[in-house]
């Protein structure tokens, strides 16, 4: 198959598959599918409808297509991008980033013309990790581990209102269709009781429920995956509007010190920086 019509129909996959389109995500093959080495080599990665996000050990930030084939090259590479970022978060049409100052940021422009945007606009506020849904919710948490909702931000209103501060302690946090993840400073895992599915509301959600088991970084979307204080890669399986907190965590192949998720795709990177994705159709 032609690259450009590989890459076209990656595109409308995970389009498709995120705006709740496809059950593929019920039927993904975690386990099964290998990890295949992408060209470049990053700290920090993000997927999202606004393609593939990256930042370098310099903070320098990247922008790759969203698609990927037999051959990692097979698409566009990697295109630096204007700033300066120590973190970033890819959503439908924007991307959330902090710098290291902890200033947060979010690209200004994305669109199917223009899908690197056209400036970075600051947000006020301090944050040393943030979080953007596909619906454009976003959350963060700033250098004492305090947690904040950003109140208005959707796709309609990029920028948001204003933060309000949720109660809790947390390190990390990943909001998606899953809802609203966490790790603490002792690598609890967490989960934001009423935010599964992500919905259109935003809530607030109403209280904390501890999930059985120990993660340094965690990413929500379509499923949950994370990765221990060994690298060790886990999903969590039985996650429903039913029970939104699954039934138990499963280990698959590979390490990595950070990962990403968006419907059937899932990026991360290693303890050397390399690039890795997997195909989990």
């Amino acid at each position: 198959m032609p690259p450009n019509i590989y890459c076209l129909m990656w595109v409308l996959y995970v389009t498709s598959c995120a705006m709740g389109q496809s059950d593929a995500v019920d039927i993904c093959a975690v386990e099964a599918t290998p990890w295949k080495r992408f060209e470049g080599t990053l700290v920090h990665v993000s997927v999202g409808q606004a393609g593939v996000w990256g930042v370098d050990a310099n903070k320098l930030i990247f922008y790759k297509d969203p698609a990927y084939g037999e051959d990692p090259n097979s698409c566009e590479p990697w295109e630096l991008i204007t700033g300066s970022l120590k973190q970033l978060d890819a959503g439908k049409d924007v991307v959330w980033g902090v710098t290291s100052r902890d200033h947060i940021y979010y690209r200004q422009g994305i669109t199917p013309s223009a899908p690197k945007g056209t400036q970075w606009v600051r947000v006020p506020g301090l944050l040393k990790h943030v979080s953007v849904s596909q619906r454009g919710h976003v959350w963060g948490v700033n250098s004492n581990d305090n947690i904040f909702h950003r109140i208005g931000a959707s796709n309609c209103n990029r920028a948001g209102d204003s933060w309000r501060q949720i109660s809790g302690g947390l390190k990390q946090i990943s909001v998606g269709s899953s809802g609203v993840w966490g790790v603490n400073s002792g690598d609890n895992i967490y989960y934001r009781d009423g935010t599964h599915g992500d919905p259109k509301s935003d809530p607030d959600g109403s209280g904390w429920t501890q999930v059985p088991g120990a993660l340094k970084y965690i990413s929500s979307a379509d499923k949950v995956f994370g990765v221990n204080a060994n690298d060790a890669i886990f999903y969590r399986a039985g996650v429903s509007a039913a029970a939104p907190i699954g039934n138990a965590w499963r280990n698959i192949p590979g390490g990595l010190e950070q990962i990403e998720t968006l419907s059937c795709a899932v990026w991360g990177v290693n303890g050397n920086n390399e690039i890795y994705v997997k195909d989990i159709e």
